[in-house]
């Protein structure tokens, strides 16, 4: 290969490589810090004990590689006071037909430590929590975000139970009791988050082409 024409190609992957490599907020839902939140706690059904989902649309293909997360304890408390670390887990649900399908697609189970957001409803305070995501990778379109509080000292009923915060914008959620249970959907709020990742970056390929085009021509020029 001629030396020319492997230098372009080394600084079109480069050039690609750093455009691709930026990671920002792909859906960002701010915590209402005077609103309540809803209970998600996984377990049986019962007392204070269910499921939330909440939807997001992705525009276009995107990588998943963190979510940070807005909550707290119904009393004040126990673990309400605590740094953590709590065990919960994220799972991400396929759509059909507006309702978040059974069984979820993604999950990872992991403890993490919480941060102080703020005193909130009731003088209670809001905490923050923060999970790396084995860079999931997602397809454009309808999905539904379930965080599920999954910490062995919260009792299975009672007023010590995790609320995940709202936003202060309505919108679709999804709730059930239990796992393998059917989602019931209402459209009255929606709950804070924010995910982080990478999407394809629309310039690159036109970057890609751009660039192997002008080193085809240059070479092509010296054939001649």
């Amino acid at each position: 290969m001629p030396r020319h024409l492997a230098i372009t190609l080394v600084l079109m992957f480069t050039l690609i490589g750093s455009r691709a490599a930026q990671a920002g907020p792909i859906v960002l839902r701010p915590l209402a810090s005077g609103l309540v939140g809803e209970y998600s706690n996984l377990g049986p059904a019962g007392e204070n004990h269910q499921q939330v989902a909440d939807v997001f649309v992705l525009a276009q293909a995107a990588t998943l590689q963190s979510l940070t997360w807005y909550g707290r304890y119904d009393t004040d408390s126990g673990a309400a006071g605590s740094a953590g670390p709590f065990g919960f887990e994220v799972r991400i649900f396929g759509d059909s037909a507006g309702s978040p399908v059974i069984t979820p697609t993604w999950v990872k189970n992991e403890s993490v430590n919480a941060n102080g957001a703020g005193t909130g409803y009731l003088g209670l305070p809001w905490l923050t929590y923060t999970m790396a995501l084995p860079d999931w990778s997602l397809g454009a379109g309808t999905y539904w975000l379930s965080i599920v509080e999954d910490h062995d000292p919260t009792t299975p009923a009672g007023n010590t139970q995790w609320l995940w915060g709202d936003t202060a914008a309505a919108g679709m959620r999804a709730i059930r009791g239990q796992d393998g249970a059917v989602w019931t959907v209402s459209s009255d709020t929606s709950h804070a988050f924010t995910l982080v990742g990478t999407v394809p970056d629309p310039g690159s390929s036109l970057l890609l082409l751009g660039i192997g085009l002008t080193g085809l021509r240059a070479w092509r020029g010296r054939r001649g």
